[in-house]
């Protein structure tokens, strides 16, 4: 229902290169990573991202922001 929340967890990042900046670098990577920004962080939401991504995930990561 659009009422109910779903319970995830999200990893922050706080990155020199601003929220902004870091998450069109993300989505323009070869492996699209799209996050959300708040409270100047970008947040990665974990609950879309499965146990056998991750290794892909952390590639991409370390590719586009060093």
């Amino acid at each position: 229902l659009p009422e109910e929340r779903i319970a995830s967890r999200a990893v922050a990042l706080d990155l020199p290169m601003g929220a902004d900046a870091a998450a069109a670098k993300l989505r323009e990577g070869s492996l699209a990573v799209i996050g959300r920004i708040a409270d100047g962080h970008l947040l990665l939401d974990m609950l879309t991202v499965s146990d056998a991504e991750l290794p892909e995930l952390a590639l991409a990561l370390k590719a586009v922001l060093g």
